[in-house]
């Protein structure tokens, strides 16, 4: 039988990105208003994209444009895609303490600090493979002009000043730990982090990969049954911001 967080793991591989700060356990290893001003390189830390030159002009997409935009069985050899129609397992707020690591939850925040104008969710995993393998949540969404990049200029502020913070998860106090991630080469601009629960019994972590399009953004929310999730492979992420890219050209 499945121990309580590998259960807790399981379906937040299968379910949605909130539920990862709302159940605190969440886990499931494969191959494995702003002022819009782009970045370029990126820091010896690693969590910063160097883009590849100038930022995208693409503008918000509509949740037609998002679906249409997302990866489907057979794009990629070796991976299958569910579409998800629930993409986030609770309505309320996250809210972190200290509060300056908000940008960090938010990407699994219902009510992000700037809203999404549209959203569309798949998991996806490696097909054919057992049910400790990696699942890859991928979320993307639009945002009004300018809030995209500047929700990723946060987000680079806070992995310098957020180890960990505290929240509240079923009514009890937890300490989360982030951890920067390695670089990610690929759109305008891009961040990938570790979040894990450090409650005693609780501490599946979650491996978070965030690129940028012009106003629009790829989430992929990493989890793995074996306790060590392994972040997306650089094919399924080129792949996947390739579609979301060509969707805003």
């Amino acid at each position: 039988m499945l121990s309580t967080s590998l259960r807790r793991a399981l379906a937040a591989a299968v379910a949605v990105p909130a539920l990862v700060l709302s159940s605190a356990a969440c886990g499931s290893g494969d191959d494995g208003g702003g002022d819009g001003k782009k970045r370029s390189g990126g820091t010896s830390g690693g969590s910063e994209s160097d883009g590849g030159g100038e930022d995208s002009e693409a503008k918000p997409l509509t949740k037609a444009q998002l679906k249409k935009a997302l990866l489907k069985t057979g794009d990629l050899k070796g991976y299958k895609s569910t579409p998800k129609d629930e993409v986030f397992g609770t309505e309320e707020k996250v809210q972190p303490d200290p509060s300056e690591c908000e940008p960090l939850t938010d990407s699994a925040d219902a009510e992000p600090k700037y809203s999404r104008s549209a959203y569309e969710a798949t998991a996806v995993s490696p097909a054919g493979k057992s049910i400790s393998a990696n699942v890859h949540q991928v979320l993307l969404s639009s945002y009004a002009e300018g809030e995209a990049s500047s929700w990723l200029d946060e987000m680079h502020g806070a992995l310098e000043s957020c180890q960990n913070f505290t929240m509240k998860v079923e009514g009890k106090p937890a300490t989360f730990q982030i951890t920067k991630g390695q670089q990610v080469g690929i759109g305008d601009d891009a961040v990938q982090y570790t979040m894990e629960n450090k409650t005693k019994g609780e501490g599946v972590p979650m491996t978070f990969t965030v690129i940028r399009s012009g106003a629009n953004t790829a989430t992929f929310t990493s989890v793995a049954l074996s306790g060590d999730p392994k972040p997306p492979p650089e094919k399924l992420l080129t792949t996947q911001y390739e579609k979301l890219a060509a969707a805003g050209a």
